[in-house]
């Protein structure tokens, strides 16, 4: 009987200790989601310890870096469970929930359960498929149009392209539709270049945007290339719808006295460049690059045009200056003829600068113009025609000459000598050139290419 009676003693000890603790012990929560939308979701919790205190966490794990919300406490009802309302969520984003139990006290949260995922709904109606188009695209801007959106929903358009990508936000009309523009003085896109765009659905309390919902590719415009101020050796290149502020490359194809020229953009997206020592009455043809693009801007972007000839290049100039103001059209006409430059033989500037039609100061390249001309002059329209008259007249005089040995000698003598004087004249004019050519002067003889 002591044995029995001390058994249940022992018994009644140990159920003291050990069945409060079954009874009363905590079970791994488990949660679950209800009233799930784009924005908002409600968290329930089961298995949790009756009228503890609890905190519920929300964060978003598909953000970088990862967004946290705030946590909101919860006591647990008499028979475990628990309930809990995140709203400003994005829509079609992955969010991760867990709950621990909160000490008021030390505002320490501890056991937590593990980690359960959940994914917000999207607000685009499946009936209505987003769409985006461009209008207004210009070398440097574009306006991005939406249609197909949730009415009174906000969006951001993005636009990718090689040097980064620009974004703004948007609030879509009651027709579900939208439109924003990229351009100056905001932004600035690269001329002719390829770009995506994108629309997405943004949330402004939380900073995130949803994947993308429609995308389209587009390349902005190149550059209008023109020319003005065209004389018999310069020209000036003018281009517009350039990128603002940057540095481009202006050439004139052929010209080879004539380098590129490197030429900063203005804010306004326009730029100019000109060239001078050109050859008279030669075609040409410009264009203009970015510098530290591989873009070339050529094709429709180029331009052809032909210098004037140098007769022709007064009064060209006086037509030209009839379009701008017709006041001064005698006078020009009257300054060509009295023009301080030199004119030798059939009409051809001697020196082609500060003059009328190219008022440019005279430079290192003119002088050797200037020597280029002289030799010129000199070789063909004076030693050529004496050459020949005096071969006339050794040749009538050897004819008359008969029996006359004397005339015959004079005759050869006179044939010799104009030989040796016109080979000593030619060779002059090639030493001459030569020199020119080495000077890199382009309008010398092409000794290297005959």
């Amino acid at each position: 009987m002591k044995k029995i009676t001390k058994f249940l003693i022992f018994i009644s000890i140990l159920g003291i200790f050990i069945f409060p603790s079954i009874f009363f012990a905590q079970t791994t929560p488990t949660l679950t989601t209800s009233d799930l939308t784009a924005t908002s979701v409600t968290l329930n919790a089961t298995g949790l310890t009756p009228t503890s205190i609890y905190m519920f966490e929300v964060s978003a794990y598909d953000a970088s870096p990862i967004l946290h919300f705030p946590s909101l406490e919860v006591t647990a009802s008499s028979v475990g469970t628990a309930s809990a309302s995140f709203t400003i969520l994005a829509s079609k984003h992955y969010y991760q929930a867990r709950i621990g139990v909160y000490d008021p006290s030390t505002g320490v949260v501890s056991n937590f359960s593990p980690y359960f995922n959940f994914k917000t709904e999207s607000t685009t109606p499946t009936t209505s498929t987003p769409s985006l188009t461009t209008s207004d695209l210009t070398a440097t801007s574009v306006t991005l149009n939406a249609t197909g959106l949730t009415p009174n929903q906000i969006y951001k358009f993005k636009i990718n392209g090689d040097s980064g990508f620009i974004e703004q936000q948007f609030t879509a009309d009651s027709n579900g539709t939208g439109e924003v523009s990229f351009g100056p003085p905001n932004f600035h896109l690269e001329v002719y270049s390829d770009f995506v765009a994108s629309v997405s659905e943004y949330n402004p309390n939380t900073g995130i945007s949803s994947n993308a919902i429609a995308t389209l590719n587009f390349k902005t415009l190149g550059p209008n290339l023109f020319v003005s101020d065209i004389t018999a050796t310069s020209v000036t290149l003018n281009a517009t719808g350039l990128t603002p502020s940057r540095l481009h490359k202006f050439e004139v194809i052929g010209a080879s006295g004539s380098p590129a020229q490197e030429v900063t953009s203005d804010v306004n997206s326009n730029a100019k460049a000109t060239f001078n020592n050109l050859v008279s009455g030669h075609n040409y043809t410009a264009r203009v690059s970015l510098i530290g693009s591989e873009t070339t801007f050529n094709g429709s972007f180029s331009v052809y045009f032909t210098t004037l000839a140098l007769n022709t290049d007064n009064n060209s100039n006086n037509n030209t200056n009839t379009n701008t103001n017709t006041n001064n059209t005698n006078s020009n006409s009257s300054t060509t003829t009295t023009s301080t430059s030199t004119t030798v033989g059939s009409g051809g500037n001697l020196v082609p600068c500060n003059t009328t039609a190219n008022p440019t100061a005279c430079g290192f390249n003119d002088l050797l113009t200037l020597i280029n001309n002289v030799v010129h002059f000199i070789l063909f329209d004076m030693v050529v025609p004496i050459a020949a008259i005096m071969f006339a007249y050794a040749g009538i005089l050897l004819i008359f000459s008969g029996g006359d040995t004397s005339k015959r000698s004079k005759a050869k003598s006179i044939f010799i000598n104009v030989a040796i004087g016109f080979i000593i004249a030619v060779a002059a004019w090639l030493i001459v050139e030569f020199v020119l050519n080495l000077l890199g002067y382009n309008q010398a003889f092409n000794w290297f290419g005959f």
